[in-house]
């Protein structure tokens, strides 16, 4: 199976959706937003769990570290999740 690279500047949202007709191995509730045990508000694009990054690695066999740059807490580390979600 081939799976595409992610642009540099790509959520990781748009990433999946993109990937789409490729996607038999990856659950959809990857994109969901919920609620952590702090309740704080997380998704995908803001905070990517490490569990979802390594998922995504071994299925697609894009580096984890390229992954995790398509998230909002990497590209402005200061900012706060719960704003943005």
């Amino acid at each position: 199976m081939t799976f595409v690279e992610p642009f540099p500047d790509e959520l990781l949202s748009s990433w999946l959706t993109r990937m789409q007709p490729n996607r038999n191995t990856m659950n959809e509730p990857l994109l969901r937003a919920y609620r952590n045990s702090a309740g704080h508000w997380r998704h995908p694009d803001v905070h990517p769990t490490r569990s979802m990054i390594a998922e995504l690695a071994t299925n697609t066999g894009i580096a984890p570290n390229q992954i995790a740059k398509l998230s909002l807490r990497y590209r402005y580390p200061r900012i706060n999740p719960d704003f943005v979600a």
